[in-house]
């Protein structure tokens, strides 16, 4: 398959020709010629193989192609979000340069409009280097393809680092991403924790919850065995179970049962490089603690032996 046409538009083209239509029409048509080949590379055959077989190859491909989509949905969804920043910042500049620009302006008014010229450019930069990312890169951020991570998902920091140029007195700025497993970035970047790197400190200021109805699920949380009745994103509150389908308990359909759930895939951080750069001010770093729970994927059929489960101490 020839890459060149697809390095400018990797994920943001769905149409004919593009990358995405091309690898699910190859997949529905060679799919399992594909997977028979990979398989017959391992000595022993493994149920994991025969997962991976069937996924590929049930309806025409319509896992793979599932997973396409998504990628390419977050992918639009993420430019969506950009420009519609980089448009309200701009809107928002000539108002910002006129309180700047009065004889009775204060050093906030200056500041603010400097901050608002430097989340413009960055915006700006964003943009440009999505829509010329890498179609390589681009299916491994969205875990399409592996990266250094493996087999877990990771989380992006989209953070702006901001500084004033003394030669000039100029307000610049530039964008500083980074990726953590999400493992570690549950507690790492969840919003108020502090993050330390390439000489900064950086305070996570919240997440992208800028495609709230597409991406958001609807969990119905049971109280009485533990079980999830997950419901997909939609932007109403779902009609509840009337009771539990495994222990039958009926408090699953009050109101507050209902849980809007967003999985954790990019936040931010806005910082001053010179207030925020690691010096000797503090002996210990900043440690925001969280407290992580796990929880089991349950089945309407499914118990636990006690009836019950639940994280120690969680109530």
């Amino acid at each position: 398959m020839a890459t060149a046409a697809y390095r400018e538009t990797a994920l943001g083209a769905t149409g004919e020709g593009s990358l995405i239509t091309t690898l699910c029409e190859r997949i529905e048509r060679d799919g399992a010629l594909l997977v028979q080949a990979f398989t017959a590379a391992f000595q022993e055959r493994t149920p994991a193989l025969d997962r991976l077989s069937s996924w590929v190859t049930q309806d025409a491909g319509a896992g793979p192609r599932e997973m396409l989509q998504r990628a390419a949905a977050e992918h639009r969804a993420e430019s969506e979000q950009l420009h519609r920043q980089e448009r309200q910042i701009r809107e928002a500049l000539p108002e910002l340069k006129v309180a700047a620009e009065r004889p009775n302006a204060t050093e906030e008014d200056t500041r603010a409009h400097r901050s608002a010229e430097g989340a413009r450019k960055a915006a700006e930069s964003r943009i440009f280097d999505l829509d010329r990312e890498h179609w390589v890169s681009a299916l491994e951020r969205h875990g399409i393809l592996p990266n250094y991570t493996l087999i877990d998902d990771s989380v992006r920091l989209s953070a702006r680092v901001s500084w004033r140029d003394p030669d000039d007195d100029e307000f610049h700025s530039e964008p500083c991403d980074v990726e953590r497993a999400s493992v570690h970035a549950l507690h790492e970047f969840a919003p108020g924790a502090t993050f330390y790197t390439r000489g900064l400190e950086m305070e996570i200021e919240g997440i992208d919850a800028s495609d709230l109805n597409n991406q958001a699920q609807w969990w119905f949380c049971c109280k009485a065995c533990g079980y999830i009745d997950v419901r997909e994103p939609q932007e109403t509150r779902p009609a509840a179970p009337t009771e539990c389908p495994r222990c039958r308990d009926t408090d699953i359909a009050e109101v507050g049962r209902a849980r809007r759930v967003l999985r954790l895939s990019r936040v931010f951080a806005d910082v001053s490089q010179d207030d925020a750069r690691i010096g000797d001010s503090s002996d210990e770093r900043l440690r925001t603690h969280f407290e992580v729970l796990p929880w089991p994927t349950s089945t309407p059929t499914a118990r636990c032996a006690s009836g019950t489960w639940r994280p120690p101490g969680s109530g």
